[in-house]
């Protein structure tokens, strides 16, 4: 007597298609994941460790000529007009 409804409670049972589309999904993060590690993040944290170890060197010298650097850099930013379109 119940055997129609449980036939179309098994026909509109959704979890096969959302397994199917988990697993599709899971499948193209595996393929994208490391695309994007490989291919932008890697390259972008190499550069950023290059371009550390290249300004380490103003981390290493006096602390008088670290304080010399960092007026000059003010007084450059103080100096350079900037044009922030507010008249």
């Amino acid at each position: 007597m119940f055997v129609p409804l449980y036939a179309i409670r098994n026909w509109l049972n959704p979890a096969p298609l959302f397994a199917l589309t988990l697993d599709k999904t899971k499948a193209g993060a595996a393929y994208i994941e490391p695309f994007f590690d490989n291919r932008v993040i890697l390259p972008v944290a190499r550069f950023v460790l290059r371009v550390g170890k290249r300004l380490q060197w103003l981390q290493y010298g006096d602390f008088r000529t670290y304080c010399l650097y960092m007026v000059i850099a003010l007084l450059v930013l103080l100096f350079i007009p900037v044009d922030l379109g507010v008249n």
